[in-house]
């Protein structure tokens, strides 16, 4: 017999590997596409791990192999929604953050129901909450080559108002009570946002003169 016609023991171990990877992720997929259904249906009550389970089918200790708690379920529903609207990267410059919000807020509109149940269920709002503090710290690191020699107070206030306006509930006050698109909330705030951080360049520039 040729030896060389069987399949290695690494070559096995490495398919039956790829296998339960692919297995794994098929079923942590599986958890947040219950669970994405689920808001769209409008419970917004579904709290609990147990129900969450149920919503995906499957028992609680298999939704706590993929999603040991609800932070780490926060974080990947976070990273779902990212997903599903295109928003998966971070501003790293002052620029780039009006050009990010531009891109997601037109996104925003391709997926209304999702968003507002990011925006109105308990659980959509602690998967914001974990989302929000990564955005936030992207935005101040982007933000670091104007707001760099401002006080601190100062500096606050100024990543304060461009993570404000950088934010979901921006797209949900403007598109709801302006009847503006996510594309003219995108070009609004983009437009302040430019107008803010050059006049923030300015005082910078006036204060070293």
């Amino acid at each position: 017999m040729n030896n060389k016609s069987l399949p290695s023991l690494q070559s096995q171990r490495n398919y039956h590997s790829d296998v339960r990877a692919a297995k794994k992720e098929e079923t942590r997929q599986h958890i947040l596409d219950a669970l994405v259904a689920k808001m769209l249906q409008g419970n917004f009550n579904l709290v609990s791990m147990e129900e969450i389970a149920a919503a995906a089918g499957i028992g609680v200790a298999t939704l706590y192999r993929h999603f040991p708690n609800r932070e780490a379920l926060s974080d990947g529903l976070s990273n779902e929604f990212n997903r599903r609207v295109g928003g998966t990267t971070y501003p790293t410059t002052p620029d780039e953050i009006a050009t990010y919000i531009q891109r997601d807020f037109a996104a925003f509109d391709k997926h209304p129901g999702l968003v507002q149940a990011f925006f109105l269920t308990e659980v959509g709002q602690n998967a914001r909450s974990r989302g929000r503090s990564r955005r936030i710290h992207a935005i101040q690191a982007s933000l670091s080559e104007v707001t760099g020699t401002l006080d601190e107070s100062k500096r606050k206030q100024v990543t304060a108002v461009i993570a404000y306006l950088a934010s979901l509930q921006s797209w949900m006050t403007m598109t709801t009570e302006f009847a503006l698109s996510g594309a003219e909330v995108g070009q609004a705030v983009g437009w302040a946002i430019h107008i803010l951080v050059n006049a923030v360049e300015q005082e910078v520039k006036d204060v070293k003169q």
